[in-house]
C-alpha cells in the first residue's frame, strides 16, 4: 500500500495504491481477495475514483474508512493494481 508522497496536510486528497503480485510463474491466482482498514483521520474521499485493474469487484465507499477486493484474479507471474 503506497499513499500519495508523503506532503499531504489535513482534508488533502492523496492518491492510494494497492500492489498485489503473482509469483508463481505456473499457477494463475482467482478469487483474490482483501480488506482493509484506513489509518485512523483517514476516509475515501467523495467520490471515491477507485482504478481498478484486478478484476473483481473494489468496495470503497465515500465516507467510509475501509477499502476491499473479492473476486480479483492474477495470471502467472504478473502483477495489478488497484
Amino acid at each position: 500500500m503506497d499513499f500519495g508522497d508523503g506532503s499531504s496536510g489535513i482534508n488533502d486528497r492523496i492518491p492510494l495504491r494497492f500492489h498485489l503480485q503473482n509469483r508463481d510463474g505456473a499457477v494463475p491466482m482467482t478469487l483474490v481477495a482483501f480488506s482493509d482498514v484506513l489509518p485512523a483521520g483517514m476516509q475515501v474521499a467523495a467520490p471515491a475514483n477507485v482504478v481498478n485493474r484486478c478484476g473483481g469487484i473494489v468496495t470503497a465507499v465515500a465516507g467510509s474508512s475501509s477499502i476491499a477486493l473479492a473476486g480479483g484474479s492474477l495470471d502467472q507471474g504478473t502483477t495489478c493494481d488497484i
